[in-house]
């Protein structure tokens, strides 16, 4: 199925905010990559400024666990995106 709509997406980024973590196995390295057609060259900040302006075609599946396992009730559950396919310059 096939729908245009806005939706969020959030990355970890470890749980220090002065210290910005994004290794080579991170899903924020690999959107990265996505969005700057390619991987960091030598030195290369990742800056997130990579994503301004860009467009994703992304798989969006309905949260109908929570963090623990339990079970949500249907008010509770929510879209989210379980994966970025491609990015798509407008």
């Amino acid at each position: 199925m096939t729908e245009e709509g806005e939706v969020s997406g959030f990355l970890n980024l470890g749980n220090n905010p002065d210290l910005i973590t994004a290794g080579r196995q991170s899903e924020y390295f690999k959107l990265w990559c996505k969005a700057n057609r390619g991987r960091p060259t030598r030195g290369q900040t990742m800056d997130p400024a990579a994503f301004l302006g860009k467009f994703f075609r992304v798989r969006i599946d309905t949260a109908t666990k929570n963090s623990r396992g339990g079970t949500l009730s249907e008010i509770e559950q929510y879209s989210k995106i379980v994966e970025f396919l491609e990015c798509i310059d407008p």
